[in-house]
């Protein structure tokens, strides 16, 4: 995952970065709320670690316009004791997450944990097709999962999947199936689709993939 930081003072910028390198693909550093903005500007982040109290451009003023630009960018704000007359402002533009100064890695390692449980299961969701309350198939892997067990499949079977699911509730002509593994270079034709149907039906339960003779095929989810 990725992270932005932004932290003025030199010291505690190099203490918290040398975790976050353990922890992160990614680690982009500012000193200050201007510099965070122009990264933040050109890049993405699954997070944004910063201080408040900074020069050019303060903490609540980053958070503003990252809202702005995201309004769901999960934002994890470094506050001293001191500078709680700011956390009512953060709290109304959409900062739900604090951590005082000075800083415990336990709890910096608590929020990051509780953000990336959050943010895995929101691309899991996102990456899903329920097609009923008993089968899911998941899109990046082309993985399906009946009762919560996944179905050995072939690849080919996989992209037939993919394919009627893409598609789900329409009906997919048997042109289009051949089309579609022609641009993976993969040479197919109507008889081959037949015999992968076919075959796929064998793994999967009675009526899932429905034929429309002389039309298609499909899958129709019941949610």
């Amino acid at each position: 995952m990725s992270i932005l930081f932004v932290e003025d003072y030199e010291e505690v910028y190099k203490e918290i970065e040398r975790t976050l390198n353990s922890l992160f693909k990614v680690v982009d550093g500012a000193y200050n709320g201007e510099e965070a903005l122009e990264l933040y500007k050109k890049n993405t982040y699954d997070f944004v670690l910063s201080d408040i109290s900074m020069p050019k451009m303060d903490g609540t003023v980053l958070s503003k316009h990252i809202k702005t630009i995201n309004p769901l960018q999960e934002i994890i704000i470094l506050s001293a004791h001191r500078e709680a007359n700011y956390l009512h402002e953060l709290i109304n533009i959409g900062i739900r997450r604090f951590i005082e100064k000075p800083i415990s890695l336990e709890v910096l390692l608590d929020e990051f944990y509780i953000i990336c449980k959050k943010l895995f299961n929101e691309k899991d969701i996102k990456n899903s097709v329920v097609i009923n309350n008993n089968i899911i198939f998941k899109l990046n892997e082309k993985d399906l999962y009946i009762n919560n067990e996944s179905i050995k499949l072939t690849e080919y079977e996989k992209k037939l999947i993919y394919i009627l699911v893409e598609k789900i509730n329409q009906t997919v002509s048997v042109d289009e199936i051949v089309n579609y593994f022609y641009m993976d270079n993969i040479d197919m034709d109507v008889e081959n689709v037949r015999k992968f149907i076919y075959k796929l039906r064998k793994k999967i339960p009675d009526e899932l993939i429905k034929n429309l003779h002389g039309v298609g095929y499909k899958i129709v989810s019941d949610t």
